[in-house]
């Protein structure tokens, strides 16, 4: 019997860790937002402005480490022990180095990072937009702390 009901589970906890196409905020629940600031340091992540009244940061550009020439900003809110992360990306990257910021002579400016996937829903994680998304994604399951997935 007791089997039967783990089998009968372990479906139900597979498809609560499913990502929704264009999905793009990932919700930590149960993070302090000195946990969220001191782990983006952990990994790498230079904060370029940081609120502790309204209890938000954002990262100084990123490039990625592969497939692109392009560089992602990560947004972080935290609310009533939650961390809500979302990111934007910039292509080419050397456009942020351009005297006035990211924007000037780039092909893409601050465009929303989101879940990007094929029609059938598999995730595309090389895609320009998707793959700033899955190193979101990553940062945000090395909590250990319950991750949800929401589309603004």
């Amino acid at each position: 019997m007791k089997l039967l009901l783990i089998l009968l589970m372990v479906p139900a906890i597979v498809a609560a860790q499913t990502i929704p196409p264009k999905a793009n905020v990932i919700i930590v629940k149960g993070v302090s937002f000195m946990e969220v600031c001191n782990s983006l340091l952990d990994h790498g992540y230079a904060i370029k402005t940081k609120d502790n009244e309204l209890q938000t940061a954002i990262t100084e550009p990123q490039k990625y480490p592969k497939y692109w020439n392009a560089g992602y900003v990560i947004n972080i809110r935290v609310k009533d022990s939650a961390a809500y992360i979302s990111g934007t990306f910039t292509a080419p990257f050397s456009s942020y180095a351009i005297v006035g910021g990211a924007g000037r002579g780039s092909l893409w400016n601050g465009d929303p990072v989101y879940h990007h996937t094929n029609r059938k829903g598999v995730t595309h994680p090389k895609s320009l937009i998707g793959y700033p998304f899955t190193l979101m994604n990553e940062f945000a399951l090395s909590f250990g702390k319950p991750v949800e997935y929401k589309t603004q």
